[in-house]
């Protein structure tokens, strides 16, 4: 199973567009690792987790045809996260071929911002609305739906197997409650990424250092997480992170692997 990272960027990107703060100003000069787009996940180029607004720039930059997805995974209707308006392009007069159906799954709201898309009937999308502790068979993979801790309606971190090897993508989310552990205990994955939004901040919904070393030692002390495997952290503010080397030295300690963009992750 090949992940690629299109995004690692919590909801303003990285750096800010609208930001002169040093942490942006530095990766501005540092370019490469330190610019990050909003975050979403490509599994073997046909399944998507998050369909953000940068979707389609960074298809472009790294030469991926989007027409050979077949599902998509929506965590929460967060606008860096969910952009329905990238599926309009599906309509017939912006492609050239007959497209296969898209499978679409994620929170409630989601499903209804999609179907109300003017064009909606043209777009070749097959919408399912899914909760938490779900598990579901789409195309070649198997799905489990978990409940994230976040501030909308219904947001999800999903669990996805294939080819014999399995992943967590928990964004956006807080430190994971005991609840979250439980169900996470009937699995062993070969990689978990979870979101580092706040550095040396706080949120009660997303998660900073201290709490991704913790949650990466966790996971490995109690099996969820295979003795081999890899923890990766994603969805990075500027605010209280710094730019990419700096912050893969800070959680490099706590066996923490530091996502950029293009990153290329094979798990077998």
């Amino acid at each position: 199973m090949r992940l690629l990272f299109l995004g690692t960027a919590a909801a303003e990107a990285y750096p800010a567009a609208f930001c002169d703060c040093d942490n942006c100003e530095r990766a501005r000069q540092l370019a490469g690792r330190s610019l990050r787009r909003r975050s979403s996940l490509l599994v073997d180029g046909d399944l998507l987790i998050d369909l953000g607004p940068d979707v389609i720039c960074a298809a472009l930059d790294y030469g991926l045809r989007l027409y050979h997805l077949r599902t998509v995974l929506i965590t929460h209707v967060h606008a860096d996260h969910f952009d329905p308006d990238v599926l309009r392009w599906r309509a017939p007069g912006f492609r050239a071929q007959e497209l296969p159906t898209l499978a679409v799954y994620g929170p409630p709201r989601a499903a209804q911002a999609i179907r109300e898309l003017e064009s909606f009937d043209e777009l070749a999308v097959k919408l399912a609305a899914v909760g938490p502790g779900e598990h579901f068979p789409a195309a070649e993979a198997e799905v489990w739906t978990f409940r994230a801790k976040h501030g909308t309606e219904g947001p999800l971190l999903y669990a996805v197997a294939r080819g014999g090897a399995k992943f967590l993508y928990a964004s956006d989310t807080g430190a994971p409650p005991q609840e979250l552990w439980e169900a996470l205990a009937a699995h062993q994955f070969d990689a978990i990424i979870m979101e580092e939004t706040m550095g040396t901040g706080r949120s009660q919904l997303h998660t900073n250092l201290e709490e991704i070393a913790a949650q990466a030692a966790r996971a490995r002390k109690e099996g969820i997480l295979k003795p081999q495997g890899r923890f990766l952290a994603t969805h990075f503010s500027h605010r209280n992170n710094p730019g990419h080397a700096d912050l893969a030295a800070l959680l490099r300690e706590g066996g923490v692997e530091v996502a950029y963009d293009g990153m290329e992750v094979t798990l077998e």
